[in-house]
């Protein structure tokens, strides 16, 4: 068994996912399913699972990075301001659209971002958020921020996204 989170595609022999790759201490039922695909279908099952939590991290990062687009350049609210740190109210309303977004797909996982943790707080899924990471670069008009989102899982990340709203980047 791998010891890593990438399952073992044997050739001409079976897969062996490991059970950190799903999370679960259940990896024997996970790999007599991927089995029952045989090589290829295991290969797409592995993939069709990571692909459904890249695609959530990516719609959620476009759908916080077009509302902080739109903003950009706008009056600005500030909730919160230290020496070294602004917190503004477009942070709080960019976490808000990706939380609804990640928890409507994932309502078992957590969500920890810098403007609060929620979810269930049990999870093996930890969704880890900075909605607008560059916020003292966004509060004086410089175009370089970006949305940030990563999934943990048993405290190892599996999915990254970061998205450049102003170049439309991922």
């Amino acid at each position: 068994m791998l010891s890593g989170s990438q399952p073992n595609f044997n050739p001409g022999g079976e897969i062996d996912f490991s059970s950190r790759f799903f999370c679960t201490g259940a990896s024997g039922k996970v790999n007599a399913i991927a089995n029952s695909f045989g090589s290829a279908g295991a290969r797409f099952y592995y993939s069709s699972v990571m692909t459904h939590y890249l695609d959530a991290a990516v719609m959620a990062a476009r759908a916080a990075g077009d509302l902080l687009r739109k903003n950009f350049h706008q009056p600005l609210r500030v909730n919160v301001a230290e020496a070294h740190d602004i917190k503004l109210e477009i942070d709080v309303r960019a976490q808000d659209l990706i939380t609804q977004s990640l928890l409507k797909a994932f309502s078992h996982h957590a969500l920890y971002g810098e403007e609060g943790i929620v979810g269930d707080q049990e999870s093996e899924f930890q969704w880890v958020v900075d909605p607008l990471d560059g916020t003292v670069n966004y509060f004086y008009g410089i175009p370089h921020f970006c949305v940030s989102i990563a999934l943990r899982c048993q405290g190892e990340i599996i999915v990254g996204v970061i998205y450049d709203p102003i170049r439309e980047e991922l």
